[in-house]
């Protein structure tokens, strides 16, 4: 049954005649292929056979050692992680040992050009003007900041759940089917990341009668959000945080957040830092968000709760995480130079990027369907050309932190070879993870996994 269009929905696209099945389909399908090779290849082919954090000490060693299939809801670090559980224990299940980190990557960068064809078909209900959709899909292939260690890691993937999951709050599904679905696919999402919770917050505002499509996938993160919040209760978190200045939060987020989505070469940033401060990243946050009032302004009832969601959220994703996780800045504390060098570049901004980045399609949207000049749409084509085009600029700079130690598979090789030498072993082989940590297998583990 195909359900009724919002009254408030904008309907711009649909005067275009891009708005057709077969032309959607073909969008999809290129940003899932494209985007998996895309994400596969921003970093050099060297870091693929490497294993990052929790990839190796949660969910690869919970799996080997408990079952690959018995800890899908078992907590970690104070909430859920079902969906790096559930891709690990089948890698697990089907792949050798020594092809684990490349069964990683290649499934991360799948599961990321779905995350891009996800957005493409969800914006569609407050976004109506495909070229500002397809930026808003490039931004979750090609925000520069994500290569340094968000891609192609299970650990990180929550990151792209986030961000998937502001598209999910507003969208309006065309049939139950596609909503039932996609509440799944919410459900799955929250229950991968906590911060998703605050996602609720929206829903009073859209539970509306108008909205009756989009209640499944409120109720698939309702649900996740009570096992969060148990998980949370059951599982606290091993770290407290840390007292943070407001100065170091806002001068972090203008350093991770913003400058990095134009530079996210740590020493090209600190020079930048050096030599004006956050004025540079501050003069363009304040561009962003000048373009956003403007979208505001024009926009209709969903578009201005997206848009003061993408500007606020900015802002607050970034602090919660940063406060969240401030045990580790204990060190630079007393030096607020040292904090913010330290504060470049670093995960916590990748969302925020691309929250405030999402900004600018958005708003060009807006004004194209709201005005629908020629001229506009050719100002607005430009806009979004050159903002993509910024990005793929940098991220020939953007910086991988994969690097630097020994090979995965080689590893693995050896430490097979050792154990089925019959040489007492002065203790169990050990296993190379970035960043510079190391993974304890004993040989009866080893083998049974190796290929």
């Amino acid at each position: 049954m195909v359900l009724p269009t919002a009254a408030d929905q904008p309907t711009g696209e649909a005067r275009t005649g891009w708005d057709r099945p077969w032309v959607t389909a073909i969008i999809c399908a290129a940003l899932v292929v494209g985007g998996a090779f895309i994400t596969f290849f921003r970093v050099p082919a060297a870091h693929h056979d490497v294993v990052w954090a929790e990839d190796a000490h949660i969910f690869l060693l919970q799996a080997v050692r408990q079952g690959p299939f018995e800890v899908l809801a078992q907590g970690y670090a104070g909430y859920q992680h079902l969906i790096p559980r559930l891709v690990a224990g089948g890698i697990v299940s089907t792949t050798p040992l020594e092809a684990y980190p490349v069964a990683v990557f290649i499934a991360c960068s799948i599961m990321t050009g779905l995350v891009a064809a996800a957005v493409f078909l969800l914006a569609r209900t407050v976004v109506p003007w495909l070229p500002a959709r397809a930026a808003l899909a490039l931004i979750t292939l090609l925000i520069p900041l994500s290569a340094q260690e968000v891609i192609g890691n299970l650990a990180d993937f929550h990151t792209f759940c986030l961000w998937l999951g502001v598209w999910l709050i507003f969208a309006t599904p065309r049939t139950w089917t596609a909503s039932w679905l996609w509440a799944i696919v919410a459900f799955a999402c929250i229950m991968t990341e906590v911060q998703m919770i605050a996602l609720l917050a929206i829903i009073p505002f859209r539970a509306r009668r108008r909205d009756r499509p989009a209640w499944p996938i409120f109720g698939g993160l309702l649900a996740g959000a009570v096992w969060q919040v148990l998980t949370i209760v059951t599982v606290p978190r091993d770290a407290a945080p840390l007292p943070l200045s407001q100065d170091t939060v806002v001068n972090g987020w203008l350093a991770s957040a913003v400058l990095s989505l134009w530079e996210p070469d740590s020493k090209a940033s600190r020079v930048i830092l050096d030599d004006t401060g956050t004025l540079i990243p501050a003069l363009v946050a304040g561009g962003i968000v000048v373009l956003g009032i403007a979208g505001i302004t024009f926009g209709g009832y969903l578009q201005r709760l997206l848009l003061l969601g993408l500007i606020v959220g900015s802002f607050a994703v970034y602090a919660v995480s940063l406060i969240a996780n401030s045990a580790f800045l204990e060190p630079f504390a007393e030096d607020p130079d040292t904090l913010l060098e330290y504060l470049l570049n670093i995960r916590y901004g990748v969302a925020p990027g691309m929250f405030l980045s999402a900004v600018v399609p958005v708003s060009i949207g807006i004004l194209v369907a709201r005005f629908d000049t020629l001229a506009l749409r050719i100002v607005g084509g430009i806009a979004l050309v050159a903002m993509i085009a910024v990005f793929v600029s940098a991220d020939f700079r953007a910086e991988s932190s994969r690097g630097g130690g020994p090979a995965w598979s080689k590893s693995v090789r050896a430490a097979v070879e050792q154990c089925e030498s019959g040489i007492p072993l002065a203790q169990q082989p050990r296993l190379p993870v970035a960043p510079g940590r190391w993974l304890y297998l004993s040989c009866e583990e080893m083998e049974a996994r190796a290929g």
